[in-house]
């Protein structure tokens, strides 16, 4: 707790300072929405940080996810089509693919989120985090076997230890 309360200072001082520092202003919202566990002011510094840097599908990204922890899903997929369009890391876009699925079924969108996931696997083939997903819509589904499959599957290939929290 000590060296979160001692790293949180010193994002307030590089903010202080440079305020147009977009990423001092998204580490501060991660740190406050990981360790801290204050949502909305994360999302504060968050949106400070898209307001600054408005291309970063990074920023959008985990604003995103932070608006999903808050149930306000509609607004978390405005940023993750954005950031979708945007030229990212193969590993941010298969965050931000899972992400929109997971948003589309929490939205009440099953179709869609089953066929995101569904056009993921074909270019993410070896992806535990989808099959993860996938066998979450299953479970909720009530197709406890399929699901069981696909959770197997992404066991093995990610670990327990890396399943999403979002």
């Amino acid at each position: 707790l000590k060296k979160n309360d001692e790293a949180l200072k010193d994002l307030e001082k590089s903010i202080q300072l440079g305020p147009r520092n977009a990423k001092a202003h998204h580490s501060r919202g991660l740190l406050r929405a990981g360790h801290l566990g204050n949502l909305q002011a994360a999302l504060q510094d968050l949106d400070a940080a898209i307001e600054l840097d408005a291309n970063n599908a990074q920023y959008l990204f985990n604003n995103a996810s932070v608006r999903i922890r808050l149930g306000r899903f509609r607004g978390a997929m405005e940023l993750l089509e954005r950031a979708s369009q945007l030229g990212s890391s193969r590993d941010l876009n298969l965050l931000i693919r899972a992400a929109r699925a997971r948003t589309h079924f929490l939205l009440g969108n099953r179709t869609q989120a089953f066929r995101g996931v569904e056009d993921s696997l074909k270019t993410y083939p070896e992806s535990g985090l989808l099959y993860d997903t996938r066998g979450e819509f299953l479970a909720r589904g009530a197709q406890t076997s399929l699901a069981r499959t696909d959770l197997r599957r992404a066991a093995k290939l990610m670990g327990e230890s890396e399943r999403p929290y979002l």
